[in-house]
C-alpha cells in the first residue's frame, strides 16, 4: 500500500457531469490578472486534466475532492489561474506573490538567499581570504535590501520559488501545508499531469548566455538558480572535463604526427601516449574533486544534507516505527534483496546477450583471427555497425531495467537512482567495450583496433547528437507541417509545455559522458586522436544539452553537493584505464614496431611480469598523488575555518571590535537553525557560505 492520496472508488457514487463554475471562488478573474495594481505573481506549477475524459469518470466525491484541494491552495495564500483550451484540457496554474514567499522563506523554511557584494566599512579592497566572501545567509525580510535580486526585482531565484511553493502544496498539514500529493494523483490517473512551469523571461535570458554563446565559461550560478544544484553540477562536470580534453588533444595530436612521420620504431610514441593518458585521468580525477568541493562551497551546499521522504511509488505495509513511534510504510529488506538477486540475474543475462552480439559482428577478426584480409573500409563498416547495435541495445535495455528497478521497490529517490545507475552502467560498459576488449587482448592488431575505436567513438557521438537535437527538431517540423495542413490553430504556451517530456534526472547525460571517457582513455593506445573527436563533440554537447532543456519540463527542485555515484564510477574508471592501457601496451608492443631490430626479446612470462610491475608502480604513484593533492582547495578550507570561527565568536558573545569589525551584520542570521522552536522547519541549502571568484590554488 502506498502513501499519499488514497485511491478513489468511483463505484460508490453515481456519475454526475462536471458542474460549470464549481471552482470560480478560488480562481483569479481576468480583471485581477489584468489589473496593474495586482502584485506580481510567480506561476511555478501547473496541473491539468482532460475535461471530456474526466467527465466520464467524475463522481460527486471526486468533484468535492478537487474543490477541497483548490480551497486548500487558496487558503494557503497561493494564487490559481484556470485555462480551458479548445481541445478540452483544463489547466490550473499555481503561483505565489512575493509577500507569501517572504513569509514562508523566513518563518517556515529558513531559506538561504544570496547577498549582494558587500563593501568593507573602511573602504579598503577585499582581501582574498576575507570573511566578506560570505554570499548566502538565512532570509530575513528586514534585510531584503541587502540581497541580490533577479530580473523581476525579487530576491528569490526560480529554484527558491519552486521549493517554497512545492512545500506549501505538498508538505504535511502539521506544518500548515496543504498535503496534496500531486505526483500520486498523476500516478492514479486522477489528473493528467503535474509539473513545474518555465519562467520564459528568465530562461530565455539564461539561454542567450549559455546555449547561444561561444564563451569558454558557462553561467553556472544562473544555471544553479534556475535548475538547482544537480543540473548545475552536471554542466560543471561537462565543462571541466571538456577543458581537460584540450591538453590530451594537443599531446595526442603531436604524438600522432610523430608516429606517422617515423619509418622505423614507433613504440616510443605509443609508450609515451599510454603513460600520459594514465596520469592525465589520474590528475583529472583529483582536480575534479577540488573543483567539485569549490562548487559545493560556492553554491552553499558543502555541508548539505537532506532528509529524504519516501518515494511516491514506494509500497509497503503500515507499521509503527520503532524509532519515531509514528505510523510508516515498511518493506522488509530481505524481500528487496531477493528481488535484487532476480533483477541482477536478468541484467547479467542481457549483458551476455549484448556481448554475444558484439562478438558476432566482429567474428571474422576475433574468432577467425583473420588479420590481413579485412580492408580498412570493412573495418570502419564493422565499427559503425557495432556502434549502431550498441545504441539499439541500450535503447531496448533501458525500459527493461527501469521496470526491474521499480520492482525492487526502493524507499528513497537516491536509493532508486543509485540502483538504476549501477544496472544501466554495468550493461552499457559490457555492451560498448566487449568488441574493443576482444580485439585488444584476444587477437590484438593495432590497425583494426584503431579503425574500430574511431568508428565506435564517432558513431556514438553522431547517434547521440541526432537523438538529442536532430530527432526532436524533425518531429517539431513534421508536427507543425501536419497541423498547418489540417488547419489547426496554434495552441497556448501552457498546453504546449504540457506535452514536453519530463526531465527527471541527469542519469542519461552522465552515462553518455562516462562512456565517452571510456572510449577516449580505456584503449587510448589504439587511437591518439580520440580526445580531439571528444573535444569537438563536447563543445557542441554543452550547448545542445542546455538547449534541449527548453523543450523539457523542469526537473524536481533537489539540492546536491557533488556528482554522487558518478564520482565513484569516475574513480573506478581511472584504475581501469591504468590496467587496460599498460596491459595493451605490453601485449601489442611488438605489433607497433615497423623494424624487426626494435622488437623486444622478452618471453611471454617476462612480459607479463613487466606489465604487472609497471601497473603496480603507476598505481602506487596514483595513490601518492591522491594523498598529496587535497580534495578541498586551501582557499575554501580557510574560508570555512574563518566562517566557523566568527560564527562561534558571535554565538559566544566574545566578539570584539577587532575581530568583528569587518563581519557583515547579516552574519548572525547564518546561525544554525536546527534548534527551531517547533522542530518542523526544514533546510533546503547548507548554512555553509559561498566563496568569491577564485577557484583553486
Amino acid at each position: 500500500m502506498s502513501t499519499g492520496v488514497p485511491l478513489l472508488d468511483a463505484s460508490t457514487d453515481s456519475d454526475t457531469p462536471l458542474e460549470s463554475g464549481f471552482d470560480e471562488e478560488f480562481i483569479m478573474s481576468q480583471e485581477e490578472l489584468d489589473d496593474t495594481e495586482t502584485p506580481h505573481i510567480y506561476w511555478e506549477y501547473c496541473f491539468f486534466f482532460n475535461k471530456k475524459k474526466w467527465e466520464k469518470v467524475i463522481t460527486t466525491s471526486l468533484q468535492k475532492k478537487l474543490v477541497k484541494w483548490l480551497k486548500g491552495l487558496s487558503n494557503a495564500g497561493l494564487k490559481i489561474n484556470k485555462t480551458t483550451t479548445k481541445t478540452g484540457k483544463v489547466f490550473y496554474e499555481i503561483g505565489a506573490t512575493n509577500e507569501l514567499l517572504d513569509h514562508w522563506a523566513e518563518h517556515n523554511l529558513n531559506l538561504n538567499v544570496k547577498l549582494k557584494d558587500q563593501p568593507r566599512p573602511d573602504g579598503k579592497p577585499e582581501p582574498m581570504f576575507d570573511i566578506y566572501s560570505i554570499k548566502y545567509v538565512k532570509y530575513e525580510a528586514k534585510n531584503v535590501s541587502q540581497y541580490r535580486k533577479n530580473i523581476h526585482g525579487s530576491v528569490f531565484t526560480p529554484i527558491d520559488r519552486q521549493k517554497i511553493i512545492s512545500r506549501i502544496m505538498m508538505g504535511p498539514k502539521t506544518e500548515q501545508c496543504c498535503e496534496i500529493n500531486f505526483p500520486r494523483l498523476v500516478q492514479q490517473k486522477i489528473i493528467s499531469g503535474f509539473w513545474s512551469t518555465h519562467d520564459y523571461e528568465e530562461f530565455d535570458s539564461l539561454i542567450k548566455k549559455w546555449s547561444f554563446s561561444w564563451k569558454t565559461t558557462q553561467p553556472l550560478d544562473e544555471v544553479r538558480d534556475y535548475f538547482g544544484e544537480r543540473v548545475a553540477f552536471y554542466f560543471a562536470y561537462l565543462g571541466y572535463y571538456t577543458k581537460w580534453l584540450i591538453t590530451s588533444s594537443i599531446v595526442g595530436f603531436f604524438l600522432a604526427i610523430g608516429n606517422m612521420s617515423t619509418t622505423k620504431n614507433d613504440n616510443v610514441f605509443h609508450t609515451l601516449w599510454s603513460i600520459f593518458i594514465v596520469f592525465w585521468i589520474t590528475l583529472f580525477c583529483e582536480f575534479w574533486k577540488r573543483r567539485e568541493n569549490w562548487l559545493a562551497y560556492h553554491f552553499g551546499t558543502l555541508n548539505f544534507w537532506e532528509e529524504e521522504d519516501q518515494r511516491i511509488e514506494f509500497e509497503g505495509t503500515k507499521r509503527v516505527s520503532p524509532i519515531t513511534d509514528e505510523v510508516e510504510l515498511y518493506f522488509p529488506p530481505w524481500r528487496r534483496r531477493f528481488r535484487m538477486i532476480a533483477t541482477y540475474s536478468v541484467v547479467f543475462a542481457t549483458m551476455v546477450c549484448a556481448a554475444a552480439i558484439s562478438i558476432g559482428i566482429n567474428k571474422k577478426k576475433i574468432i577467425d583471427n583473420d588479420r590481413h584480409k579485412i580492408s580498412t573500409g570493412e573495418n570502419i563498416w564493422r565499427g559503425s555497425l557495432t556502434g549502431a547495435a550498441i545504441f539499439i541495445l541500450n535503447m531496448l535495455f533501458q525500459p527493461i531495467v527501469e521496470k526491474l528497478n521499480d520492482w525492487e521497490n526502493h524507499e528513497t529517490d537516491s536509493d532508486y537512482e543509485n540502483a538504476l545507475i549501477l544496472k544501466l552502467f554495468l550493461f552499457q560498459i559490457v555492451n560498448t567495450f566487449t568488441s574493443l576488449f576482444c580485439i585488444s587482448f584476444i587477437n590484438p592488431e593495432p590497425a583494426y583496433l584503431q579503425s574500430q575505436l574511431s568508428a565506435l567513438l564517432i558513431t556514438h557521438q553522431i547517434i547521440n547528437n541526432f537523438q538529442e537535437v536532430g530527432l526532436p527538431w524533425i518531429k517539431a517540423k513534421v508536427k507543425n507541417y501536419l497541423d498547418k495542413k489540417k488547419g489547426k490553430e496554434s495552441i497556448s504556451l501552457i498546453e504546449m509545455e504540457s506535452s514536453y517530456t519530463q526531465y527527471e534526472n541527469t542519469v542519461d547525460d552522465y552515462s553518455e559522458m562516462m562512456i565517452q571517457l571510456g572510449l577516449v582513455s580505456l584503449f587510448a593506445v589504439g587511437f591518439k586522436l580520440a580526445p580531439i573527436c571528444a573535444l569537438a563533440n563536447n563543445i557542441i554537447e554543452i550547448r545542445s544539452d542546455s538547449y534541449k532543456l527548453k523543450k523539457m519540463k523542469k526537473p524536481p527542485p533537489k539540492s546536491a553537493r557533488n556528482i554522487g555515484t558518478w564520482g565513484i564510477i569516475l574513480e573506478v574508471m581511472s584504475y581501469l584505464v591504468i590496467l587496460s592501457n599498460i596491459a595493451l601496451l605490453g601485449i601489442t608492443y611488438d605489433d607497433f614496431s615497423r623494424d624487426e631490430d626494435s622488437k623486444s626479446d622478452l618471453s611471454d612470462t617476462q612480459r607479463v611480469w613487466l606489465i604487472l610491475f609497471i601497473e603496480h608502480i603507476i598505481i602506487v604513484v596514483k595513490i601518492i598523488m591522491h594523498a598529496i593533492i587535497p580534495d578541498v582547495p586551501s582557499t575554501v578550507a580557510i574560508k570555512i575555518a574563518r566562517d566557523t570561527h566568527f560564527e562561534n565568536l558571535k554565538k559566544s558573545g566574545k566578539d570584539t571590535e577587532n575581530t568583528m569589525k569587518y563581519v557583515p551584520k547579516l552574519l548572525s542570521s547564518r546561525d544554525s537553525s536546527s534548534e527551531n522552536e517547533n522542530g518542523n522547519q526544514k533546510h533546503y541549502t547548507s548554512s555553509s557560505s559561498s566563496t568569491s571568484s577564485e577557484e583553486e590554488d
